[in-house]
């Protein structure tokens, strides 16, 4: 009967989650935006074994944010590190890291941030994933403002 129960898998391999991604998406809404095509970002990183249990990410990449009203572009480099669990080929993540922007603004007003990513996606045996998640950028209450940043995104992966 146990052969019938799915089971939830957090073995180190590389169709777990190891490998390089790129992510397009969207800022969230804001009531200073006219809509979500006025920010985007794109971003590439690798995603590989931490520990048993644990994955780690580095990301770059950069966002376009024309809203104005001292509102910025800029570029970020970061590392988080999470858990991927499996359901066969069905996965849901969940990241935590640090990031440095390049540029800050109205929304971020210090360099050093903090990040959470969460996802859902699918990947073959291969290690080819395709996904969708939210990614949360702030520096905790640092210093203000501290609107943070929002963003909604797809995510491509392979086994490189």
């Amino acid at each position: 009967m146990c052969a019938l129960l799915p089971s939830v898998s957090f073995a180190n391999d590389y169709d777990l989650g190891e490998g390089t991604f790129f992510k397009y998406g969207v800022g969230r809404k804001t009531p200073d935006q006219l809509g979500v095509s006025q920010v985007k970002t794109f971003s590439v990183g690798r995603q590989s074994s931490l520990l048993y249990i644990l994955d780690q990410k580095w990301e770059v990449g950069m966002w376009s944010d024309t809203v104005g009203n001292g509102r910025k572009s800029s570029g970020f480099g970061g590392w988080s590190m999470g858990i991927e669990p499996k359901l066969g080929s069905f996965y849901i993540h969940s990241f935590w890291g640090v990031i440095g922007i390049t540029t800050t603004d109205t929304m971020l007003s210090t360099n050093l941030q903090f990040m959470q990513d969460l996802g859902v996606g699918l990947r073959d045996a291969r290690g080819v994933g395709i996904g969708a998640g939210y990614k949360h950028i702030s520096n905790a209450g640092i210093k203000q403002p501290n609107r943070g940043r929002d963003f909604f995104f797809v995510q491509l992966q392979i086994p490189l």
